[in-house]
């Protein structure tokens, strides 16, 4: 019975020492693929910060060049609707100027009709009065000369009204003029800032995309360090794994020995008391 109960007491180290290492290996095997889930969610991680981080800078691009495009498109059709109302004033201009010079050669025209109307009738009354044996003289000569006079006035006034209107013409030529370098100066600063302020919104654009892009970059280099370090863990948890199985080993090697020392001791005691 002594020896029954020494042989299992060698053999209870010797199974523990096995039921060890085989916990052991399990555990190691558990911790390896927690490990390999872990590294392949910091793979995944690192990905996807880096897809999100091109795609963050793919769209910030597009984005800024149609708002690029847009406020030069803005400020082309504000720039060619000056041109438009620019050009129709300076036409303007230059109508109201040809009808000035007209509106003065009319003038000179009717005031030389005028006159020579005038001329014709006066020299028709001296030749009415001179058939008439009037003298040229005293009342008739106050008549003629009168009515020169008034003919004459005439003709100024006809010239001077003309004046009038062309320089009015003028004027007016001048302020639509003045009208159409004001609208073209008005559209270059409006253009100007239409094309600034896009440009403002497109380099926003790009800098947040930036500092969002360099985030995400940020984030998946640290996902990648962490894959780097899960797969140096692995080789730490395979050194422990095998560690915990040769303690295990050992230790029921040791426990057997022991067991099996004690045996042998009990039965030299015994075998002595025997003897005697």
């Amino acid at each position: 019975m002594a020896v029954w109960l020494a042989a299992a007491a060698a053999v209870l180290p010797i199974i523990g020492a096995g039921l060890q290492y085989s916990a052991a290996g399990k555990a190691g095997d558990a911790a390896l693929a927690q490990n390999a889930t872990d590294y392949m969610n910091a793979i995944f991680a690192s990905n996807m910060a880096s897809f999100n981080a091109e795609s963050v800078k793919t769209i910030a691009g597009f984005n800024s060049l149609m708002v690029r495009s847009r406020s030069a498109y803005d400020a082309a059709l504000i720039e060619q609707q000056a041109n438009i109302d620019a050009n129709a004033a300076f036409n303007n201009a230059r109508v109201a100027g040809i009808n000035a010079g007209i509106e003065r050669e009319s003038a000179l025209f009717n005031a030389e009709r005028i006159r020579d109307i005038g001329e014709r009738a006066h020299g028709a009354q001296v030749a009415q009065y001179g058939a008439s044996g009037v003298q040229l003289n005293g009342s008739a000569d106050d008549v003629m000369m009168d009515s020169a006079l008034q003919n004459e006035l005439e003709a100024l006034v006809t010239i001077h009204s003309g004046e009038l209107t062309a320089k009015g013409l003028e004027y007016g030529a001048e302020i639509s003029k003045w009208q159409g370098a004001s609208i073209l100066t008005a559209a270059a600063s409006k253009s100007a800032a239409v094309r600034w302020y896009g440009n403002m919104e497109s380099s926003g654009i790009m800098l947040e995309s930036t500092w969002s892009a360099s985030a995400l970059d940020a984030q998946a280099a640290n996902a990648t360090d962490n894959a780097i370090a899960l797969t140096s863990m692995s080789s730490y948890i395979r050194d422990g794994t095998r560690l915990n199985q040769y303690s295990a080993i050992v230790n029921g090697l040791s426990g057997a020995a022991g067991a099996a020392g004690s045996f042998n001791r009990s039965g030299s005691s015994t075998g002595t008391r025997i003897n005697s």
